[in-house]
């Protein structure tokens, strides 16, 4: 254990996972996810799921690591030696996540550079020249190698210190920009877009988004928080942390509405219901070059992003490390080297599958598409819905629930059974069926 390492504290714990949860689907996902499902509404339905589903996912998650002290594969095997698949397979997650996000890191690294000396990232074709090219694999490799040595330096040194450091700049950062939003002609009409209540727009995919958003940016099923629990002391209270982690990751996501849907409502209307990397590589610099001081405007936003993606891809490595130390026995140095090695290798072919390598896709995605469309789509749902079942069908709620009440109360205790029973496999199987239709 000493190895593995720990927490030094709650207020660590809190931040670390935080910093894990918030990450690029906050920034770019949700504001267009709130823009296309009834704005405000949609706020309110996400605001009521996250305290619902994803609290009780994430408590459970949470006290499967901290009750076996491992990471997915050996906590669950230590639980029911046949659930040692379901921990496989939730290891699979994070590690088919890492180099595809890191290629997206690389992407905001070289965009940074690019503002800095005064690049043009306006063009219309710039972004698709430059993610196919070798800069831009050498760029996914720079912010691989800086994810890495934050890792090498362990839990409470490396990713809980780097958090701790890295998220107060990012929200101040992110204030700072929301600020500068509200002073933009007709920025008002956009807010107030933004939190109006749109019920013309609200339908059945308004409740399906909102679950799959609060499904992916609470990093549910991705072995993170159970190996983040593996860290946590025994004597705090799971439901507070997890409760403090849900209210800050859910901030941010509001709060990144409030910056990008005013300024695209002015600017670029049609950008409202188009996120992903196309909002932040291909509308936003047009923004930019358009509002006043956009060159400093967009320097502050990239380095904002940059330490959004950087937190994020290190609780995924450490995920991922984490299973190498516990399950073949390697210490910290010998683990992330493992991990980095094939992880260079399939960044450097996702990067150049926008360029010398986009002939290799299968029904028209590209190797990013792909990796994104095994992990998002196929793998993290299933490893949640078996969590579920297994909790609640299994071993039982008891042997959750005296973990996550050890030596504190547990508030929920009364509904966790039937939740966990019943109601989130329910929408897990739901967030499945609607983004596997969808995609």
């Amino acid at each position: 254990m000493s190895e593995r390492g720990v927490f030094n504290g709650r207020r660590g714990f809190i931040i670390a996972t935080a910093a894990s949860a918030v990450g690029l689907g906050n920034i770019w996902r949700f504001p267009t996810e709130a823009a296309m499902h009834g704005g405000g509404t949609f706020v309110l339905i996400y605001i009521f799921i996250v305290l619902i589903f994803g609290l009780v996912m994430m408590v459970t998650e949470i006290a499967i690591g901290r009750k076996t002290r491992k990471s997915p594969i050996e906590a669950y095997t230590e639980l029911h030696p046949k659930a040692r698949i379901i921990g496989i397979l939730s290891s699979w997650v994070p590690a088919i996540i890492l180099p595809y996000y890191c290629v997206i890191g690389g992407w905001l690294i070289a965009y940074l550079c690019g503002y800095c000396v005064g690049t043009d990232m306006t063009g219309a074709s710039y972004f698709t020249d430059f993610a196919g090219s070798y800069e831009a694999v050498a760029a996914f490799a720079v912010f691989a190698v800086f994810t890495a040595i934050v890792v090498y330096l362990g839990v409470g040194k490396g990713v809980e210190k780097f958090s701790l450091i890295f998220m107060p700049i990012f929200l101040v950062l992110l204030v700072a920009l929301v600020i500068y939003c509200a002073t933009l002609p007709s920025a008002s009409d956009g807010i107030a877009y933004y939190f109006g209540f749109h019920l013309q727009d609200v339908d059945a995919s308004t409740f399906t988004a909102a679950l799959g958003q609060a499904f992916f940016s609470l990093s549910i099923a991705m072995g993170i928080l159970i190996t983040y629990g593996s860290y946590f002391n025994k004597e705090e209270s799971i439901e507070r942390c997890s409760i403090s982690i849900i209210l800050i990751d859910t901030a941010v996501a509001i709060i990144a509405g409030m910056l990008i849907i005013p300024m695209a409502y002015v600017y670029a209307p049609d950008a409202m219901t188009h996120g992903g990397a196309g909002l932040v590589f291909m509308t936003l610099p047009k923004i930019f070059a358009e509002i006043p001081a956009g060159q400093v405007v967009a320097l502050i936003f990239f380095v904002m992003v940059l330490f959004a993606a950087i937190t994020s891809a290190v609780s995924v490595l450490e995920a991922v490390s984490s299973t190498v130390i516990d399950s073949f026995k390697k210490d910290r140095t010998k683990a992330v080297t493992i991990v980095m090695i094939p992880t260079f290798i399939a960044g450097a072919l996702i990067s150049l599958g926008y360029g010398p390598l986009d002939y290799i896709t299968i029904d028209g995605k590209n190797l990013l598409d792909l990796f994104d469309y095994v992990s998002n789509t196929l793998m993290m749902p299933i490893v949640a819905f078996l969590c579920c079942i297994f909790v609640g069908h299994i071993i039982g709620t008891k042997v959750i629930q005296e973990e996550i009440q050890y030596e504190m109360p547990f508030v929920g205790k009364y509904l966790y059974p039937l939740m966990i029973k019943w109601v989130c496999p329910i929408l897990v199987a739901i967030i499945f069926v609607s983004s596997f239709i969808s995609f």
